[in-house]
């Protein structure tokens, strides 16, 4: 049985037909799909094409289902913005009106896929349209909300990620934040440097074009090999560190070994031709961070509890 070997079969085999896929027939397919979004938005008069929508689940499905290691929330928001795009060319709709509903489809998927209509609707109006003018609001919280409820009534209240809730033992754990909010900062340049890194690295020319994505899928698999929680979107890893309490079985080198290695995992799927987003990643990261942190200053900290699942969910959002 091959086991624990197969995304060295499976990872180069799916981010090789996302590479095909949107090489062939989408090249604003790959990637993470939101500055794709916005680049429609402000140059292209809100033009999205519809064969996003399929192309787009498709590429990210084989990608993420191989074990590549990114997120769905940028694919979400980019299939909705081309179903926006192609619902505003059906009604023959004029630009500015077509651009409001490439914001709404964005906005309606992550409000869909987060199962959170506020998020959805704060995301398409300040990240998309950088605008928080009245007549855009509308649509935008109709889309959201549509989607959130339409959600609910397939799969119920099943959230994204779940976490207890935590209070503040002790102010002067406050310190502590801040010594992790340093942390999540050079984890967050690390990953973001790793991403320009591999983003403009060229490759010889007599190297063959189908031969990169088999080779960045073998030195995700492989890395998944040394450690498996870097594979996929990290969300299981991400639900266990925010329900730690008290004492955790985790150690805290591994944890932010997880979190430097996620970091490149993610951007070598991508530079693959993996079709998927960062967001995800960028949570785990933090999470794994800031739950490592809590382990490691537990024994030394004797004024209170330490629970590492509050300092990885607030490890995540400074990281993000």
């Amino acid at each position: 049985s091959l086991g624990r070997f197969w995304p060295l079969l499976t990872l180069p085999i799916g981010i090789w037909i996302s590479w095909q896929l949107t090489s062939r027939f989408a090249p604003e397919a790959a990637g993470h799909g939101v500055p794709q979004i916005i680049a429609a938005i402000a140059v292209r008069g809100g033009n999205v094409r519809a064969r996003l929508m399929f192309l787009k689940t498709v590429a990210t499905g084989v990608t993420i289902g191989s074990g590549g290691s990114a997120g769905r929330e940028g694919s979400i928001a980019q299939i909705g913005s081309s179903i926006g795009a192609w619902i505003g060319r059906v009604f023959r709709l004029r630009e500015d009106d077509i651009r409001v509903l490439v914001a709404a489809g964005a906005g309606a998927g992550i409000s869909a896929t987060f199962n959170a209509p506020i998020a959805g609707m704060m995301f398409a109006l300040e990240v998309i349209l950088s605008s928080f003018a009245i007549r855009h609001v509308s649509a935008i919280v109709v889309t959201s909300v549509a989607a959130s409820v339409t959600t609910h009534a397939l799969v119920g209240e099943e959230t994204f990620l779940r976490s207890p809730a935590y209070e503040l033992h002790d102010p002067r754990q406050l310190v502590l934040y801040a010594l992790l909010a340093v942390l999540a900062v050079l984890f967050g340049t690390l990953f973001l440097r790793v991403l320009d890194i591999t983003s403009v690295a060229r490759f010889s020319s007599r190297i063959p074009p189908w031969a990169l994505p088999i080779a960045m899928g073998v030195t995700v698999g492989l890395i998944g090999l040394l450690y498996p929680e870097t594979l996929g979107t990290g969300q299981e890893l991400l639900t266990e560190l925010l329900s730690l309490r008290g004492p955790a079985d985790f150690v805290w080198w591994a944890l932010f070994i997880i979190a430097a290695l996620k970091g490149v995992t993610a951007a070598v799927t991508r530079k693959g031709g993996g079709s998927a987003g960062t967001f995800m990643p960028a949570l785990v990261i933090g999470g794994a961070v800031g739950a490592g942190f809590a382990i490691l200053i537990d024994p030394v900290w004797t004024f209170s509890r330490i629970d590492p699942g509050a300092f990885a969910l607030v490890g995540r959002a400074a990281a993000l």
